[in-house]
C-alpha cells in the first residue's frame, strides 16, 4: 500500500478485541490488562498475536481532491 501512496498505521491489538496498543501508555505491556492474554505469539521473539492496520482518512481525501475531475465529481 505505501509504494501506491496509501500511508497506514500498524497497532497491536489484543485477540479478544479488548484494546489496542496505541501510545506510551501499553508500549511496555507483555499481556493485556483486561482479560490478562499474552500480547506475543512467542515471548522471546516478539511477534504479535494480532495487528490492526489503521489508513487515516485525510490524507486519502487530499490526494483525491488534488485531480481536478476527481473534485468536480465528488460534487
Amino acid at each position: 500500500m505505501k509504494d501506491v501512496g496509501v500511508e497506514y498505521n500498524s497497532y497491536h491489538a489484543c485477540i479478544n478485541e479488548c484494546i489496542l496498543y496505541i501510545g506510551e501508555e501499553y508500549d511496555t505491556n507483555t499481556e493485556f490488562p483486561k482479560c490478562k492474554e499474552s500480547r506475543y505469539n512467542e515471548i522471546g521473539k516478539k511477534l504479535p498475536n494480532k495487528v490492526v492496520h489503521v489508513m487515516p482518512i485525510l490524507p486519502r481525501l487530499m490526494q483525491i481532491f488534488q485531480c481536478k475531475s476527481l473534485a468536480e465529481l465528488m460534487d
